[in-house]
């Protein structure tokens, strides 16, 4: 693909977020920007009770809703917008994100395009986050990477080619959360990049939250809709055939189960009532905390053992559903538009 040829459309992804879309997108140059860039802009509902459609649809966007009648997540919306979308390459951005720098975005979308032309497995890309808190604080987040420069994980922001996407299954709507690992790793398993570019950046305006309170969410299912996530796309990855992917792309949880199981062994064989058999299961734990805050950093120690707690719920409650979805213009707004089935 070359800069004269390749189509590029921005899909955004919201659920009763009005005012935060209005904050991005009542913006004038930034939405010039935007419209001068890509070809095609989406706005994906998740069935708001706000003004979030009609703010969008000033903004010029084509909106879809996600009915709640079937599958409501935000990999639902970004499925139906890959399957809707005609465009070479997909930006997908939640709807508390905005581009950094969108007068760059030519000049930065081409050094991926070099580096793509020199890699054929690279099919998209990722960058960095800039977390904007009320009252003015910030934080960066950058992706952890292999030895190529590619990503081990994407979140809210990623650009995908589409065709790349759709052969190698679409967005899961069924994974509530953690859509983005599940996806990845079914890339990886055909050999598929995603690649990291410092250059491209995104803020997110997002909120303080009680870490006790996150810390609590995690261990316990104190936000049903998410809890168990990590399960649910394990279940996926199996599903697909793409576990030992997943597992490559997150093996902090796995391995603490195979310290964990490493330790009882330990234990069952020198005895229960050992001092040194305890000691030596201390240490295989320890070994794992360790090794987590060398790859991810001290605060997953406490991350991991959620995951793994929460991994039979999402596990055993992963299901099935339809999405249902309809274009909302104002010619099918009055006339009330029917919902399609993905």
């Amino acid at each position: 693909m070359n800069t004269r040829v390749i189509t590029i459309d921005l899909v955004v992804i919201a659920r009763n977020s009005e005012p935060e879309l209005w904050n991005i997108y009542g913006d004038p140059e930034y939405l010039a920007r935007l419209h001068t860039f890509f070809d095609g802009l989406w706005y994906m509902d998740s069935s708001s009770s706000d003004n979030s459609v009609a703010v969008m649809q000033g903004a010029g966007f084509s909106c879809v809703q996600v009915g709640p009648e079937g599958r409501l997540s935000a990999a639902a919306s970004r499925a139906v917008a890959a399957s809707q979308s005609s465009a070479d390459l997909i930006f997908f951005l939640d709807g508390d994100m905005a581009l950094d720098e969108a007068a760059l975005l030519p000049e930065r979308l081409q050094i991926f395009l070099d580096a793509r032309a020199r890699d054929p497995r690279l099919c998209g890309f990722t960058g960095r986050t800039l977390d904007v808190y009320p009252g003015g604080g910030t934080r960066w987040r950058t992706p952890h990477t292999d030895a190529e420069g590619d990503a081990l994980s994407f979140g809210g922001f990623v650009a995908l080619e589409r065709q790349a996407l759709l052969a190698t299954g679409n967005w899961n709507g069924n994974v509530l959360a953690n859509e983005e690992l599940e996806l990845h790793a079914r890339l990886r398993r055909e050999e598929r990049r995603v690649h990291y570019l410092p250059a491209f950046s995104v803020r997110h305006y997002t909120v303080v939250t009680s870490p006790w309170h996150e810390l609590a969410a995690a261990y316990l299912p104190l936000r049903p809709d998410r809890y168990g996530a990590f399960g649910m796309a394990v279940r996926a990855a199996q599903e697909a055939g793409s576990l030992l992917s997943l597992f490559r792309l997150m093996p902090e949880p796995f391995a603490l189960m195979a310290a964990l199981l490493a330790a009882l062994a330990v234990l069952a064989v020198i005895g229960w009532t050992s001092t040194v058999g305890w000691v030596v299961a201390l240490l295989a734990v320890l070994a794992h905390a360790v090794w987590v805050a060398h790859r991810r950093g001290p605060k997953f120690i406490v991350v991991v053992p959620a995951l793994l707690v929460s991994l039979p719920w999402g596990f055993l409650r992963y299901r099935r559903l339809p999405v249902r979805w309809r274009r909302l213009d104002a010619s099918n707004l009055a006339e009330g538009a029917k919902f399609h089935a993905h």
